[in-house]
């Protein structure tokens, strides 16, 4: 899925936990947001990944960081250096894209071990975009 396709999830998600809580509403966009990108830091033409060139190089694409594991290293940082609430909105925002990213043709390995969970559409392919168009209008639509 493309990294903009993921963002405008990771918004909604964000959106939507804000209509139900008061918390700091651009801290919270911002870690999901954040959340919703990190398991592309290992491939060097992802929106985050040309941040991080030298991960790339040293981790395959939809290897370890498309696994839980990141997702749960990552938040237990959070939970130290914030509270429950932040490390679980990191935590979903994270497991969000791996949801995703299993739901397209290429696939994931949630546990790095067995075989990968694989769906039907193709990463750039007209779903993706009918997903990005989707979750923009229902990101919109919570925001007016």
């Amino acid at each position: 899925m493309r990294g903009v396709t993921h963002l405008v999830i990771g918004l909604f998600v964000a959106l939507l936990i804000l209509e139900f809580t008061d918390v700091n509403s651009l801290a919270l966009v911002i870690i999901v947001l954040v959340a919703s990108l990190l398991p592309d830091i290992d491939e060097r033409h992802s929106l985050i990944g040309r941040k991080f060139l030298l991960v790339g190089w040293f981790s395959r694409h939809r290897g370890f960081f498309h696994s839980v594991y990141p997702a749960v290293i990552f938040s237990l940082v959070m939970l130290v250096f914030s509270n429950m609430f932040y490390a679980s909105a990191f935590f979903l925002g994270y497991f969000i894209h791996l949801v995703f990213d299993a739901m397209t043709r290429s696939g994931i390995s949630f546990f790095m071990v067995g075989k990968k969970v694989k769906g039907l559409f193709r990463t750039g392919g007209i779903v993706d975009y009918l997903l990005f168009f989707i979750f923009l209008v229902l990101s919109i639509l919570l925001i007016l």
